[in-house]
C-alpha cells in the first residue's frame, strides 16, 4: 500500500501586543497642589482606553527642560508632555517636537480658542508645536490684612502708590510671631521666572526689549528706571528677601508675610494649599493689574501665561500620543477640575463659557 505523505502547513499565532504604552511627563504631578486633577485624568484615560495605557512620569519643574531634551537627544524621549507656555518654545527651537497640523484637523481645531491656538503655532515655518491646554496672566496680589493694617484700602494704580503701599506694609515690621513682613516679594533667583516678575515694571516705565528696528532695547533709560526702582526698595529692606525664587514668595505671600506679590491665575490654588486655609484664603487677598507711570504708560500690560501639550518626534506612538494631548486639552472633567484647583483658564470656547468659569472675578483678566 502507498503511503502518501500530506504536507502540513504550520501557521504561526500572531504575537500578542498587548496596549500601546504611552510616557506622559509632567511637572504638574510633581507639586502638592497641581496634581491631584492629573493622576484622576491619568486613571480615567486607561480605564476608558483598554488599547491604550499611559504611563505617568513626574518630572520637577527645575528640571523639566533639560531633562526632556536630555531624552530625546539620547533616543528615549516621552510620548507626550506638559510643559510650560516658554518651554514648549525652547524645546520646539531644537527640532524635537512632532507638529501637529496634519493631526489637528479643522473640526477638531474649531474647539479650541484662535488665539491659544495661534500662539502654539511656533514652528521655523508656522508649525503646530503644541496644544493649549490653559491660558493665565501674570496679575499682582494684595493681602488684605496687612493692607488694612498699613492703612490701605485699595490696590495701588500707579508704581509711585505702590512704592508708598509696599513701605506702609513693611513698616508694620512684624506679624505676631516675630517674623518680618516684606513690603513686596518678587523673584530675584531664577531668571526665568524673575522676568515674568520684572517685565511688567519695565513696560510701565517705557521699557522694551526691541526696538521698532528689532535691534535690542532692554538698555534703555526707561529699563534702567525700572530697575532702579527695584533696588532702591530692595536696598531699603522694603523688598525682598533678596535672592529667593518663586516658591518662596508663594509662601510668605500664603502665610502673610509679604503684602504684594506677582503670579499667574495658579496662584489661587497654590495660596490656598500653601496657607493651609483652603478657600478660607481667599477672603485675605486680593488682585490687580500691574500699576502704570503716568505720562509714561495708560495701559496696564502684563505677561502671558500658561500650560501647553507637546508631542515628541521620537514617539513611535504618534498617533496615539496626539489622540491623548487633545483629550487632555478638551476634557471636561479634567480641564474644569483642574481649573477649580488652580484658577487657570480653558482655552477651548465650550469650557471657558461655562457659567462657573465667566461668573469667576479671576477669570474676567
Amino acid at each position: 500500500e502507498k503511503v502518501v505523505e500530506k504536507e502540513v502547513v504550520v501557521t504561526a499565532t500572531p504575537e500578542h501586543k498587548g496596549p500601546v504604552t504611552l510616557r506622559f511627563v509632567t511637572h504638574l504631578a510633581a507639586e502638592y497642589f497641581q496634581k491631584t486633577p492629573i493622576l484622576d485624568a491619568v486613571e480615567k484615560y486607561n480605564a476608558e482606553h483598554s488599547d491604550v495605557q499611559v504611563e505617568l512620569i513626574p518630572m520637577p519643574f527645575e528640571q523639566l527642560q533639560s531633562q526632556l531634551q536630555l531624552m530625546a537627544n539620547s533616543g528615549n524621549p516621552p510620548d507626550v508632555a506638559i510643559v510650560n507656555i516658554v518651554v514648549d518654545h525652547n524645546l520646539g527651537s531644537t527640532g524635537i517636537l512632532e507638529p501637529l497640523d496634519e493631526y489637528l484637523t479643522e473640526d477638531l481645531a474649531s474647539a479650541y480658542l484662535e488665539a491659544p491656538l495661534d500662539g502654539s503655532r511656533f514652528g521655523p515655518n508656522g508649525e503646530l508645536l503644541s496644544l493649549p491646554l490653559v491660558d493665565n496672566s501674570y496679575l499682582f496680589s494684595m493681602r488684605r490684612d496687612l493692607a488694612e493694617k498699613a492703612g490701605i484700602t485699595e490696590p495701588p494704580e500707579t508704581m509711585e502708590e505702590f512704592a508708598d503701599y509696599m513701605r506702609a506694609v513693611a513698616a508694620l515690621e512684624t506679624d505676631d510671631a516675630g517674623n518680618k513682613i516684606w513690603g513686596g516679594s518678587f523673584d530675584t533667583a531664577d531668571w526665568y521666572i524673575a522676568a515674568s516678575h520684572v517685565m511688567p515694571f519695565v513696560w510701565a516705565f517705557g521699557g522694551r526689549e526691541f526696538d521698532e528696528e528689532g535691534k535690542v532695547a532692554i538698555n534703555s533709560p526707561e529699563t534702567l528706571a525700572a530697575l532702579k526702582y527695584w533696588k532702591e526698595l530692595a536696598d531699603a529692606g522694603v523688598m525682598g528677601p533678596v535672592g529667593s525664587d518663586v516658591r518662596d514668595m508663594r509662601q510668605l505671600f500664603a502665610l502673610g508675610q509679604t503684602g504684594f506679590t506677582t503670579d499667574a491665575n495658579v496662584m489661587k490654588g497654590i495660596y490656598r494649599s500653601a496657607s493651609g486655609l483652603g478657600e478660607e484664603v481667599d477672603d485675605l487677598w486680593t488682585w490687580f493689574l500691574p500699576p502704570v507711570v503716568p505720562g509714561v504708560t495708560e495701559d496696564p500690560q502684563t505677561v502671558l501665561w500658561g500650560q501647553r501639550v507637546v508631542v515628541f518626534r521620537g514617539s513611535e506612538h504618534k498617533d496615539e500620543a496626539f489622540d491623548f494631548a487633545y483629550w487632555l486639552t478638551t476634557d471636561p472633567g479634567f480641564v474644569m477640575q483642574y481649573y477649580r484647583d488652580t484658577g487657570q483658564l480653558p482655552t477651548t470656547h465650550e469650557l471657558l463659557a461655562d457659567d462657573e468659569v465667566q461668573n469667576d472675578p479671576l477669570g474676567k483678566f
